[in-house]
């Protein structure tokens, strides 16, 4: 299951989505090295404007920490893998019993979603 988190916030994803399509090589994620390609139909950003999509993709990188922190592999109270999700399911279909649901209630209440 592939999940589209926002993308984590440094100035490639923030030049990525200010000016998609164009060509640039920065190095050390420094905008002072950024080398952008003089071919590209759009100017270069201004690194005002760099630094508030940062800010901007941060604000919503931060809003779905819980969701990264329920599927998160070296976390133990993540979910069941699928395959014992489905076992769950049955089995209390088979027993009138709520492990599923029980087991999805424990991660979501130890990781909120923010109100």
């Amino acid at each position: 299951m592939t999940t589209n988190y926002p993308k984590i916030p440094n100035i490639i994803n923030a030049l990525r989505e200010l000016k998609p399509g164009n060509q640039f090589t920065i190095y050390n994620d420094d905008y002072d090295l950024l080398e952008w390609d003089s071919d590209n139909p759009d100017s270069k950003p201004t690194k005002a404007e760099v630094e508030t999509k940062i800010n901007e993709l941060k604000t919503a990188y931060d809003a779905v920490q819980y969701q990264r922190d329920r599927v998160n592999p070296r976390n133990a109270d993540i979910y069941p893998e699928l395959k014992e999700q489905l076992d769950m399911i049955y089995h209390d279909q088979v027993n009138g019993t709520t492990t599923f649901r029980d087991a999805i209630k424990a991660v979501k209440d130890k990781y909120p979603k923010p109100s």
